[in-house]
């Protein structure tokens, strides 16, 4: 969800499917790949040497659980994607962490800033929360949120940590164009001029996200119903 302009989603497994079916070809390489250890490649054969060391598999003593953070630009498909994560590991939690922000403006609206995630509150609130509900629920959590900051989500996934809860970081990309069409065809059109205005914030932000990512995946070659399928395998939900 964008943490800006956005459409609400409704409760339960619900969720409001985008105009994505990976029929777009990427100039930046295909398929799914993880670029924690300098992996690159493409289809899945670097995320079947990704998941053959992965820690995530084995979480020890010390991770009590995991909060899979899917990232990437507004309207690429996040919430679609964490929405059929959920669905098919229902003892997975959805959470929403713009609900923050949306909270936040009640309180510090007076305190100007482009965007929420600016107000050193959200961050620590963000992890307040996500820590919270974990131990009420003592479920795993997928979160759909775009954090385009490098030091805001590293402040995030520290924060977490603090807690023993370890982040995985999943970066939804496309190609530029790919991006720009699908906002286009979606059929929330009042979000649509401002997402389209953030793409160029994005292609700044891509290089340390793609880098700094547990898991990428290419949105124009895959589906969303295939990036949830390699976002559960991955993160080691079931």
């Amino acid at each position: 969800m964008t943490s800006g302009q956005h459409t609400r989603m409704s409760g339960g497994n619900s969720y409001r499917p985008l105009a994505w079916r990976g029929d777009c070809r990427s100039s930046q390489g295909k398929g799914v790949y993880a670029a924690r250890h300098g992996r690159r490649g493409p289809g899945n054969d670097a995320l079947g040497a990704r998941l053959a060391d992965s820690a995530w598999l084995t979480r020890g003593d010390t991770v009590r659980c995991v909060i899979v953070w899917i990232n990437g630009t507004f309207g690429v498909g996040k919430t679609t994607t964490a929405r059929l994560v959920q669905h098919a590991v229902p003892k997975v939690r959805f959470w929403d962490p713009e609900e923050v922000g949306v909270m936040l403006r009640t309180v510090v609206s007076d305190i100007v800033v482009r965007d929420f995630q600016d107000w050193s509150a959200w961050r620590d609130v963000v992890v307040a929360t996500g820590h919270a509900v974990v131990n009420q629920t003592g479920q795993d959590l997928v979160a759909p949120q775009t954090v385009l900051q490098r030091q805001y989500m590293q402040q995030i996934a520290d924060g977490f940590a603090a807690h023993s809860l370890k982040l995985f970081h999943v970066l939804l990309d496309a190609p530029t164009e790919c991006l720009r069409e699908r906002i286009l065809s979606d059929a929330d059109k009042m979000a649509s001029p401002w997402r389209l205005e953030h793409v160029a914030d994005y292609e700044v932000a891509r290089a340390w996200m793609r880098d700094e990512a547990d898991l990428v995946i290419d949105t124009g070659t895959h589906s969303a119903v295939e990036a949830a399928e390699q976002v559960v395998t991955a993160a080691g939900l079931r």
